[in-house]
């Protein structure tokens, strides 16, 4: 008796599994096909009538209505902002993502996306100044995130791309010290990171000496005693002594530690390669 039990449970538990995953399935499937409607909008953003943009951003508010658990629900929303961004109704983007914002009010990868496209909207209005005061205010307030991480960078890169030499070095020269402070001993996987960028910080700044000593620290601290792949920073490595620095050996040196720790390394091809010029060349 008790068998027959165990089993007509093992079946109810089944079916009950089964018709989830096909709801899901069918929620997901619907939520494509919205953005599908969604992307002839960003693909052809001012051809298309102002009445499709609210029938399709309709779709995504009734989705997010009727699916308000569902994790679809809250990138429809933000597809919500995206689209009026794209159709350069910013204040409306900016409405938007302020719900989204009072919404999810303690979730900081959320707040720290809503307040990078806030930023975004700004910029596109070629008004740096509000779009660079909501950047540091991620950086300020969610420097953990990916987006606090990567904010610092993302500032340099912009005075780079507008050609203003003095405050991209100020900038990088920021984000180096800002890395710096973030480190801990609490958080050896945050630190990889940090040291990383910090890294390209140097290498932005054309500070040779210093992002090979941060390298170095990397090799050193995660190489063979941690899972994490240090063939990135090997290559790095031998770019900036053959690149810059014109130093062969140590070149040599890097290309060949990176085969050897790693020889199914996606660079092992133009490791190889490099090798095999260099010696050609001597």
């Amino acid at each position: 008796m008790k068998k027959n039990y165990l089993v007509i449970t093992l079946s109810l538990v089944i079916i009950f599994l089964s018709g989830c995953a096909n709801d899901y399935y069918v929620i997901e499937k619907q939520y494509y096909r919205i953005k599908k409607e969604a992307v002839k909008i960003y693909n052809n953003p001012f051809g298309s009538p102002p009445k499709e943009l609210e029938r399709v951003v309709g779709l995504f508010k009734n989705f997010s209505q009727k699916y308000p658990n569902n994790n679809l629900s809250l990138d429809a929303e933000f597809e919500t902002a995206r689209l009026y961004a794209v159709k350069e109704e910013y204040d409306k983007a900016r409405g938007q993502l302020k719900t989204i914002i009072n919404k999810y009010p303690n979730v900081k990868s959320i707040l720290g996306e809503a307040i990078f496209l806030t930023g975004n909207t700004y910029q596109a209005q070629d008004n740096w100044n509000a779009a660079l005061e909501q950047y540091k205010k991620i950086i300020r307030q969610y420097p953990a995130t990916t987006k606090g991480l990567r904010m610092p960078m993302y500032i340099a890169s912009y005075y780079k791309l507008k050609h203003q030499p003095d405050k991209m070095i100020s900038a990088y020269q920021e984000a180096a010290t800002h890395y710096k402070s973030l480190k801990s001993d609490k958080n050896p996987l945050l630190n990889y990171v940090l040291s990383g960028l910090l890294a390209r910080c140097y290498i932005e700044l054309k500070d040779w000496e210093n992002a090979l000593s941060t390298y170095n620290a990397m090799l050193g601290e995660y190489m063979g005693k941690t899972k994490l792949n240090m063939d990135t920073v090997l290559l790095e490595m031998a770019a900036i002594y053959s690149k810059e620095l014109k130093q062969k050996d140590k070149t040599k040196e890097m290309l060949t530690l990176l085969l050897k720790h790693y020889p199914r390394s996606k660079y092992r091809n133009v490791a190889e390669k490099l090798l095999k010029e260099m010696s050609k060349n001597e």
